[in-house]
């Protein structure tokens, strides 16, 4: 079990419908040479394989105060998260950002684990988009930066991406903290 710190307990605490306290990242790609919308979905089938590791596999503990803890979803649905969508013709950039407007405009389920992940196709150029949301309570915007930048690849004749979400480390706790207390590395 993880003890979220005051800070992180405190996104939980203030977000409502009017103050969402989640990040995303939007990152755009284009398709490889030779390969299509089939390949594109192999990927993302591929990438579903990736059993979910820290923080992506916990979710809130029922919360109880102030402070608020995380514990491992042993039922994680990974179909929950991981979703896939299709832009209709032409794929313009900004039908992109009207969908990615609406994904954002929601407020995580708290009843499971804190994150999404949308991979969207069918961008004109033969471009395709990842997006992902995530709590504040569990990254901020320049941890999630660095996640994607250890989970991509090393250029574009490596077609390995591994997921995101297959875990990242914990910072052992600081001398001094009150014990069951972990920060999530890079808050």
């Amino acid at each position: 079990m993880t003890r979220l710190s005051t800070i992180d307990s405190g996104f939980l605490l203030t977000e409502s419908h009017h103050s969402p306290k989640h990040v995303g990242a939007l990152m755009i790609f284009q398709l490889p040479k030779g390969r299509g919308p089939a390949w594109l979905r192999a990927l993302l089938n591929e990438m579903k394989q990736s059993s979910p590791g820290f923080p992506f596999n916990q979710r809130l503990k029922s919360p109880g105060g102030l402070f608020h803890e995380l514990e491992t979803d042993e039922n994680l649905d990974i179909d929950y998260h991981v979703r896939h969508t299709v832009l209709p013709r032409p794929g313009s950039d900004q039908q992109l950002t009207d969908v990615v407007a609406r994904m954002h405009a929601n407020l995580l389920d708290r009843d499971r684990p804190l994150w999404e992940f949308h991979l969207i196709e069918g961008l004109a150029e033969r471009r395709f988009a990842f997006y992902t949301k995530i709590h504040h309570a569990l990254a901020d915007g320049m941890t999630l930066n660095r996640w994607f930048t250890q989970s991509g690849s090393d250029g574009p004749e490596d077609l390995h991406t591994p997921a995101i979400w297959r875990g990242q480390k914990e910072r052992p706790e600081p001398e001094g903290r009150e014990p069951g207390y972990t920060q999530l590395m890079g808050e």
